[in-house]
């Protein structure tokens, strides 16, 4: 499949699909996402083999090419439904999951709210600190098992009940 046609099909434009190939960008969750879909696979299968081990180069900031507001949206709180439950059911304090990723706290609140979509080293690191691989970890973005649970709408907040780091 040609750049173009890629681009095309993703809703990307094709100076990014050239710049993710030569690795000078990381891929956000949505254009992983958009990736996926077009090349007919699900996200997991397009990280599997990901050696989460391997550190990831820090790209220069680039912002998300055309794609569907909508779209973008729905991945994003579908990831965060996904952050969310796995890490309530490790029993796990947004800190802990910050700390064992090394990242920020508020950045882990973010992205649970569906207000940031993590970076593909983002995604590495919370996979390793929740002690699974990046495919594991978006397996659990496939339709056939998001459909199963019900994420709430965005503008509903749970109250979470608070936990204390031990």
């Amino acid at each position: 499949m040609s750049q173009e046609t890629l681009a095309d099909t993703a809703g990307l434009h094709r100076p990014e699909v050239s710049r993710l190939e030569r690795g000078r960008r990381e891929p956000t969750l949505e254009t992983l996402v958009a990736l996926a879909r077009a090349l007919g696979m699900t996200p997991s299968e397009l990280l599997d083999g990901l050696d989460p081990d391997k550190p990831c180069a820090r790209p220069s900031p680039d912002p998300l090419a055309s794609a569907v507001a909508e779209d973008i949206q729905a991945t994003r709180h579908a990831f965060a439904f996904l952050l969310r439950a796995l890490r309530l059911d490790r029993d796990i304090s947004q800190v802990a999951l910050a700390e064992a990723a090394g990242l920020h706290r508020t950045y882990i609140s973010l992205i649970e709210r569906g207000q940031r979509g993590p970076k593909l080293e983002t995604l590495v690191a919370l996979a390793r600190a929740l002690g699974m691989t990046p495919s594991e970890l978006l397996d659990g973005l496939d339709p056939d098992k998001l459909s199963a649970r019900q994420p709430p709408h965005p503008d509903q907040k749970a109250k979470p009940k608070r936990r204390i780091d031990r």
